[in-house]
């Protein structure tokens, strides 16, 4: 996660330094800013002015931090803002740290969870006002953000919460095991309006579904030399398409370690943001299993298959789709084992 921090006053330049350390030993990616007439003093990078630097850093952070009044952190990202969906953490904090304020986006963005982590270090209040957090009820935007789902019709986030805040039942169906039973105020069950739905294969059991789809597919790719990136995009579609599985559900990318340096495969893979692996022949050889051989891949990368090999070794799980070929690419899926878990909220 990375985040920002910006302070307007000497006091809150010093706060903003130990933050940003405190969340540097606990993993993440912080940095400190101070306003243009104290930065010299604080030794810290300058803002360039509030605008300026909320205009930078508002649609590449995961988070800002404004420390002063929160009027001021108002005013600065209003003309950013967008939506839920895509907005970072914004939060704002005094220069004492008493009070951590979370501003925006609250769940899917994580601003209560830093609010809650900063108020940790400061010895302060994380001050969160979203109602499921208020009246201790399950949320499940924030859920899913935490556990790294994707949503798909995040319009039904507001019905879900709504109908928890009023008592009512929420219906619950997914592909997988559910480990520790479910929250409170969601059933098994497919009989009510309004419910969520796990699992990769598209579906609406609701009248209004919210489907959290955990990424968990492997993509396993092989392809010919001088392959073009729309190329691997095209057979990513024809391959999702094949196995009625959600785009959303690939969480990573693995092929053979001659592709490496392969410009169309490195450029799809940063088009989807997604981890990239490669191994090497003997690795990808050793996987136990049943896997479609081929004499010609063989002979030239001193394995029989690579997309089949490459996916199930880096899922440690089984093929979803075998080797599927498009246009001189070889795609196969492979799924990891995968348990739903409501721990944090079952105790």
């Amino acid at each position: 996660m990375t985040i920002k921090i910006a302070a307007f006053t000497l006091y809150g330049a010093i706060l903003a330094n130990k933050v940003a350390n405190a969340l540097r030993n606990n993993g993440y990616d912080a940095t400190a800013y101070a306003a243009p007439r104290i930065a010299d003093v604080a030794q810290l990078e300058s803002t360039e002015g509030i605008q300026t630097w909320t205009e930078r850093w508002f649609p590449q952070a995961d988070a800002l931090v404004y420390i002063g009044a929160a009027g001021i952190a108002v005013r600065a990202v209003a003309p950013f803002v967008k939506s839920k969906l895509t907005d970072p953490a914004v939060l704002s904090m005094d220069e004492k740290g008493r009070y951590v304020v979370s501003l925006l986006s609250g769940h899917i963005g994580g601003a209560n969870q830093l609010a809650r982590r900063i108020a940790d270090f400061t010895g302060g209040v994380a001050v969160i006002s979203t109602a499921t957090d208020v009246n201790g009820k399950f949320a499940v935007d924030d859920w899913a953000a935490r556990n790294g789902y994707v949503l798909r019709n995040p319009k039904a986030i507001r019905g879900i919460a709504n109908a928890l805040l009023e008592e009512k039942t929420v219906g619950f169906s997914s592909e997988y095991p559910v480990e520790g039973g479910l929250p409170l105020g969601l059933i098994t069950s497919t009989d009510t309006e309004c419910g969520l739905y796990i699992g990769i294969h598209p579906s609406s059991p609701f009248i209004e579904t919210l489907m959290c789809i955990p990424p968990i597919v492997t993509l396993g790719l092989g392809c010919r030399r001088g392959v073009s990136e729309e190329t691997i995009c095209d057979s990513l579609q024809f391959a999702l398409a094949k196995a009625n599985i959600a785009k959303e559900s690939i969480g990573a990318i693995a092929s053979i370690d001659l592709k490496r340096n392969e410009a169309g495969l490195l450029r799809f893979a940063e088009r989807m943001r997604l981890e990239t692996v490669f191994y090497n022949a003997e690795e990808l050889q050793s996987v136990e299993g049943h896997f479609t051989p081929s004499e010609r891949v063989l002979a030239v990368t001193g394995v029989d298959n690579v997309c089949e090999r490459a996916a199930v070794l880096r899922s440690k799980g089984s093929l979803l789709l075998p080797k599927t070929a498009y246009n001189g690419v070889t795609i196969a899926l492979a799924i990891q084992p995968f348990t739903v878990r409501f721990k944090e909220l079952n105790g």
